[in-house]
């Protein structure tokens, strides 16, 4: 009996509370509902927007200047004062270093140091230069010893003594394998290497004039805009540096197309060179009256 009871009253427990429940969520009820926030809700509404900068910090923004940066096109310009002392200078007359032809389309001026590592890599590429271009190119040897590197001008006064015994590129070729100190004992010991009048060689390489003429060719290598080594005149125009060999051949390439196209025009080869040095370098008129276009038939 008591269980039956107990039954009875969760069964009216039970309905009791369905009916409440009802009750309480009727829309027309006079019951109040409150909304439950999502968690995205929530995050949402403790967001804090920034304060606005005050007027101060926005002027100076606005008031800021940028630094002007130097256009790269001027980085290799000319020194027109440090030019003009090159001129008149007392030097030794012989013939520059060439290979190719006297009487190209395309002039390349090859500036270098022979105790530079940049240079001893672009040399042996620069001489493909003849083979790629036999008829067209004309490569000249200049010296640019830079005042940083204490044997580079030793060397450059051997390898121009070596040059009037007809061997340059045969002494250049030994030299740039060298590293080190290139004293007197070295520098001998390579001019026996290739043959040359070992008593000449040292009356040579005391001969101030050529010393002055190397001095002088890299006092105008610098004021030309060529303040690295190597550095290159691809009619005229400053390449300093080294990139490739591919690099120096896709600008003569242009270059021949260039004077071919003024050739057409009626121009001489001469002219069309001059034209075509006067377009690539600002500072031409300096440059045609430079050691650095002398001693040599172009």
């Amino acid at each position: 009996m008591r269980k039956e009871l107990a039954v009875i009253l969760i069964i009216l427990a039970f309905g009791v509370g369905v009916v409440i429940g009802r009750i309480s969520f009727q829309p027309n009820s006079g019951a109040k509902t409150v909304p439950v926030k999502t968690k995205i809700e929530k995050k949402t509404a403790r967001v804090v927007k920034p304060k606005p900068r005050p007027a101060r910090h926005v002027a100076r923004r606005i008031q800021h200047k940028p630094v002007a940066r130097r256009p790269a096109s001027s980085r290799y310009r000319a020194d027109p004062a440090a030019m003009k002392k090159t001129f008149g200078v007392k030097v030794a007359t012989d013939p520059s270093p060439t290979e190719g032809t006297t009487r190209p389309l395309v002039l390349v001026i090859e500036m270098s140091d022979f105790q530079c590592p940049v240079c001893k890599r672009a040399y042996p590429p620069m001489k493909q230069l003849k083979k790629d271009f036999p008829t067209q190119v004309e490569l000249v040897f200049k010296q640019l010893p830079l005042p940083m590197h204490r044997y580079a001008l030793p060397g450059a006064v051997a390898s121009m003594a070596a040059a009037r015994q007809g061997k340059f590129w045969q002494y250049a070729d030994i030299l740039f394998t060298k590293w080190g100190r290139f004293e007197e004992p070295m520098l001998e010991g390579i001019a026996r290497q290739v043959g040359l009048n070992l008593a000449r060689f040292r009356k040579d390489v005391a001969d101030p004039l050529l010393k002055a003429r190397a001095q002088t060719e890299s006092a105008a290598g610098l004021a030309i805009g060529a303040r690295g080594t190597p550095s290159f005149l691809i009619n005229g125009k400053l390449q300093v540096g080294w990139a490739s060999y591919q690099s120096i051949k896709y600008d003569v390439n242009r270059e021949i197309k260039a004077v071919k196209a003024l050739m057409a025009q009626g121009k001489t080869r001469h002219q069309a060179l001059i034209e075509r040095i006067r377009a690539n370098n600002p500072d031409a008129d300096l440059l045609l009256k430079s050691i650095l276009m002398k001693y040599f038939k172009w």
